[in-house]
């Protein structure tokens, strides 16, 4: 049975990361004291439903709140901030805004009809006694209730060391429901279940209240990190180069979606988009050029010109993975390249492996018989396939399966992220002139 029994304890210290030590080992629970930072942290190993475990850190001001939630209890759901806590008798799912800046508490405490107090407005936050209870269909029907979260799952949100920070508790809103609804089922029903209830849910709540919330999830820091070192001694100068406006709003488009994978990587993949015309048409006059400078090219013979026919005729009709191809031919130089997958073992690893994403080229530098930005347009191309349509690209057969939101594999995307935020970077240089302020 995947739902464990909860371990609590009398405990010798009633807090701090000595407690919080001593908790997690009555639960056989991986420990692990971090120190050279900020401040000395802890990393807790916490189990994810269906095999694996899921890293939440503490530092000695969080450890209370840790200790108070029965953390040793919790059972993670996929990579939402959701847990089955095996010592209580619900199943929380911490919950975000989709579409505003924070979650909207005076429209919450008015469905719950109760006024929300001036400092709670200004600092946007839920009272910690708030709780909105669904009305109930029947006499059997399971509880469900919006509330003020467990603080320590609201705190697992941080689940990257270098930003940990714990003199307060981020505000936010759970979503409660009885534990009983995934109870008894295995751990693909269970999952199963649990994404049903939280569509239900989180689509009734807009349809009737315009509410766009979803479940908080752990963000992939891949998705958002640098795509190379930064020297953050550096000044920044003033710019010499000015930048097509239409690329340029669509990456901070795609910096603005972090949080999205899908939408961001299709942001990325619009900044190429934007220049396939101009890079497609400087190919096709490429070779233009090429056949009419050869000593042999006869203009008088027939079928030569009928090769340049050929060739113009392709000017409007190469297809989307040509034109991107002849892009990043254009702009993007194969030592660059080489270089941004040098910088980080793990990043090239990820890229490198077959099975890391299904339907999609490995990228391999040693591959002599496959250009190093032909086989990157192939990746980009197959996964912007997938996310878009799944008949378009993929495999032989045409029958790569669809890249969908919250998927594990849409949570994976954190390298290839990297890879086209790089690439549409250097597009946006390669297609740059010279800026009027600087002359």
């Amino acid at each position: 049975m995947w739902l464990a029994n909860g371990v609590g304890g009398e405990l010798s210290n009633p807090g701090g990361l000595a407690a919080l030590k001593e908790r997690a080992a009555t639960a056989n629970l991986d420990f692990e004291e971090i120190t050279g930072g900020r401040v000395p942290l802890a990393m807790i190993n916490i189990p994810v439903l269906g095999g694996g475990f899921r890293k939440i850190y503490s530092d000695d001001k969080a450890a209370s709140y840790f200790i108070s939630s029965d953390f040793q209890s919790w059972v993670f759901i996929g990579d939402c901030i959701a847990v089955v806590n095996a010592a209580q008798d619900f199943v929380e799912a911490l919950l975000s805004p989709s579409q505003m800046r924070q979650i909207p508490g005076r429209i919450l405490m008015r469905m719950a009809g109760r006024e929300s107090s001036l400092e709670d407005r200004l600092i946007s936050r839920l009272p910690e006694d708030f709780s909105l209870s669904f009305k109930s269909r029947t006499e059997t029907t399971p509880s469900f209730r919006l509330g003020y979260p467990t603080p320590a799952l609201s705190l697992s949100r941080t689940n990257n060391r270098v930003d940990f920070y714990s003199d307060h508790v981020p505000p936010g809103l759970s979503l409660f429901f009885d534990k009983s609804i995934v109870e008894g089922l295995d751990t693909r029903a269970a999952t199963a279940r649990f994404k049903e209830v939280v569509d239900s849910v989180l689509f009734e709540l807009d349809l009737k209240f315009n509410l766009a919330l979803d479940v908080a999830r752990f963000r992939d820091s891949r998705t958002l990190g640098p795509v190379r070192p930064i020297d953050y001694s550096a000044s920044p100068q003033v710019p010499a180069l000015r930048y097509s406006p239409e690329a340029a709003a669509l990456y901070r488009y795609a910096r603005s979606s972090g949080a999205m994978p899908l939408l961001s990587y299709l942001a990325f993949y619009q900044v190429l988009e934007h220049f396939f015309p101009a890079y497609y048409e400087q190919a096709i006059l490429t070779r233009l050029r090429q056949a009419t400078m050869d000593p042999l090219f006869d203009p008088h013979n027939n079928s030569h010109l009928s090769k340049l026919v050929q060739i113009s005729a392709g000017r409007g009709a190469g297809s989307e993975r040509d034109q991107l191809k002849a892009t990043l031919r254009y702009c993007v130089a194969v030592d660059e390249v080489e270089s941004f997958l040098g910088e980080s073992v793990e990043r090239s690893t990820f890229l490198a492996d077959k099975n890391a994403l299904s339907a999609v080229r490995a990228i391999s530098p040693r591959d002599a018989n496959f250009a190093l930005t032909d086989q990157i347009a192939e990746r980009v191309y197959q996964i912007r396939c997938r996310i878009v349509h799944s008949k378009d690209g993929g495999n032989a057969v045409n029958s790569a399966p669809m890249l969908l939101p919250f998927s594990t594999e849409a949570n994976k995307l954190g390298y290839d992220i990297q890879l086209i935020r790089f690439l549409a970077q250097k597009v946006l240089i390669a297609s740059a002139s010279r800026a009027p302020w600087t002359t």
